[in-house]
């Protein structure tokens, strides 16, 4: 079976309101391969990443990124939702912040993820990955439920973080229209 034949078969059969153990089984069911991936990747343009949706409905989204060798993105959380991604190709470095309402986050923890690992999202967890290989590209899949809404996006520099609009991705906007509210934290 195709590739996106298998993750519509997969994606579009999870209940209303998956758990993130069948999020996480249904990840690894779709068992994604490289070779599998790569035709759909987009190229990062001046981003952290390049992103397609690959399958969305009211009760699960899943992305692919394809990572910039240079380029971070910024401190995040995933709004109203919780997911996983899975190290398709590369390795990411993945740093986990603490979070706490009107505090600008810390870093907690930095590790390296190998291709074949998954990380969990949990619903605003903050945290922020990177390409940790500059010789293999980073692909990565990401399945989040529900679609993801509210992210927060920090700037640690600014001391401020923005609610964004779902077309921004896990950078600073560009676009006032992609401001859905910016805030001023503590240091």
């Amino acid at each position: 079976m195709a590739f996106m034949e298998r993750l519509n078969d997969i994606f579009s059969a999870l209940p209303a309101h998956p758990c993130p153990s069948t999020l996480k089984d249904a990840l690894e069911r779709l068992a994604p391969t490289t070779a599998e991936v790569l035709p759909y990747a987009t190229a990062p343009e001046g981003h952290p990443y390049g992103r397609r949706i690959l399958y969305c409905s009211a009760t699960v989204e899943v992305m692919l990124m394809h990572w910039s060798p240079t380029q971070a993105c910024a401190p995040h959380d995933h709004g109203d939702s919780l997911g996983w991604i899975y190290i398709v190709n590369g390795q990411s470095q993945h740093t986990l912040f603490t979070s706490e309402p009107g505090i600008l986050p810390k870093i907690l923890k930095v590790k390296v993820e190998d291709t074949g690992d998954y990380l969990f999202a949990p619903r605003k967890k903050v945290h922020q990955m990177a390409s940790a290989s500059k010789n293999a590209p980073l692909l990565t899949l990401h399945v989040y439920a529900p679609p993801i809404k509210n992210m927060k996006v920090y700037d640690l520099k600014k001391c401020a973080v923005c609610t964004v609009a779902a077309e921004c991705g896990a950078w600073w906007p560009e676009e006032q229209r992609q401001k859905l509210a910016e805030i001023k934290l503590e240091p």
